[in-house]
């Protein structure tokens, strides 16, 4: 039974008469008769009752036409489907992101996403910069949302999404310069505590070495 066929049926029994549906679709009532003869000859069985008042579903019509309805609507589901997938309004979009990403950038970004592709599947994985500049060379991300500076050979187009200042909590009993300034000479033997360079990479290294410069705010 092909998707023409499957809508006779639907049409026939919604409609309650052949010529009625052979309206609703754009075809001659000959037309229409002739489909729904073949079709009962191929299966075997009548699908119709026809009389002058109209067509009525038999035992055996009745017994199927839940299941057409369901293949016409899944067939419908599916071609819309690929049709938004060509117009790139469907499909699977993998993200990677850094942490930080979850407070601001992302919820906005996929609030917007899901309003003007509701049909995208979009898969989300937490990595840090170097696990997402490897998973976006081979191809195993589609989008990275992380901190610069990094290095990608792959060919990417990169979009700054904004800066965001780094912040140093100090004891309260951490001696300062009058400006407010950090003397780090002074520092010596306390404690910092941070990402480990191999989860940051190469982020960490830039930041330690900018926050022991003599004078850092």
């Amino acid at each position: 039974m092909d998707t023409r066929q499957m809508r006779c049926i639907i049409a026939i029994s919604e409609a309650g008469s052949v010529t009625q549906a052979a309206e609703r679709l754009g075809l001659a009532q000959p037309a229409l008769t002739q489909t729904l003869n073949r079709l009962e000859r191929e299966i075997g069985a009548k699908l119709f009752t026809r009389t002058r008042r109209g067509a009525t579903l038999t035992e055996a019509g009745l017994a199927i036409v839940d299941d057409v309805r369901a293949s016409l609507a899944h067939g419908d589901a599916a071609a819309e489907r690929a049709r938004a997938m060509g117009a790139g309004r469907a499909g699977r979009l993998t993200v990677g992101f850094v942490t930080h990403a979850i407070y601001e950038v992302l919820p906005r970004a996929l609030r917007l996403l899901r309003a003007g592709h509701p049909q995208l599947d979009v898969v989300l994985r937490e990595m840090s910069n170097a696990e997402q500049v490897d998973a976006l060379e081979g191809g195993r991300i589609d989008i990275a949302l992380l901190h610069p500076p990094v290095s990608v050979n792959a060919r990417v187009n990169e979009l700054s999404l904004g800066e965001e200042p780094m912040v140093a909590a100090l004891p309260t009993a951490y001696e300062l310069a009058d400006d407010a300034a950090c003397r780090w000479p002074r520092s010596r033997g306390t404690a910092w505590s941070g990402f480990r360079s191999s989860r940051s990479r190469p982020c960490a290294p830039s930041c330690w070495a900018r926050s022991a410069a003599p004078g850092t705010r």
